[in-house]
């Protein structure tokens, strides 16, 4: 069973360095969230953490499948997920958001949380329409002929 805790990177103390750590999530990952909109999924997590004298950055690479409702007919079906996101850290003197996947991170921080981000990844993978794959190529047909 994950815990937030274990969703941890430490940032190496050396000027530059590289790590690399890997997490296979389940529905236990989901559940550390409240109200989350997922509640099932088994995902392989790898994130590779590249850092300069000024500067963190984080690779993230996500893939597995998540459960989803079909909104149609309210079937539950499996979703596969392949997300590949980079997150920038700016090293200064104050934890904060500065934009879209760019963070300030105080300098005497010695470690990164993960869940999060991750958590956000998938949440945002998740199409606006869910259909089974069985309607798939139905909308796909929709779309040819409304254009």
């Amino acid at each position: 069973m994950i815990r937030l805790q274990d969703l941890i990177i430490r940032i190496p103390i050396a000027h530059t360095a590289t790590n690399e750590v890997v997490y296979q999530l389940d529905d236990h990952f989901f559940e550390l969230f409240e109200s989350s909109l997922l509640e099932k999924g088994n995902l392989d997590v790898r994130v590779k953490l590249d850092k300069t004298p000024r500067h963190i950055q984080l690779a993230f690479s996500i893939q597995g499948q998540i459960e989803l409702s079909c909104d149609r007919t309210l079937e539950i079906f499996d979703y596969p997920i392949n997300i590949e996101r980079i997150v920038h850290f700016k090293i200064g003197d104050e934890n904060k958001e500065l934009d879209v996947d760019l963070y300030m991170i105080d300098r005497q921080a010695s470690t990164i949380e993960l869940a999060q981000h991750i958590y956000d990844f998938v949440n945002l993978a998740i199409p606006m329409k869910q259909l089974h794959p069985r309607f798939s190529m139905e909308e796909e047909v929709k779309a040819i002929d409304f254009f």
